[in-house]
């Protein structure tokens, strides 16, 4: 168990914890992760990438008669 300051200062897990502590606190804050984009969402998602690499995902989807073959 960690007793005296100098060994709190000291110890690396603490340490970076005090660091996140303190940036949050003077306001710089990491970027979130999710950044929405539409378009980057349909090259990614969309019906041309399906096309491209999962053939046999779309026809699985047509063979069952859905309403919307790929999500955007």
């Amino acid at each position: 168990m960690l007793k005296t300051v100098s060994e709190l200062t000291q110890h690396k897990a603490l340490l970076e914890l005090t660091s996140r502590c303190t940036d949050s606190i003077i306001g710089t804050m990491p970027k979130r992760t999710y950044q929405p984009s539409k378009r980057r969402r349909a090259r990614r998602h969309g019906f041309l990438a399906r096309a491209r690499k999962h053939v046999r995902v779309l026809n699985r989807r047509r063979a069952k008669k859905r309403a919307r073959i790929a999500p955007v």
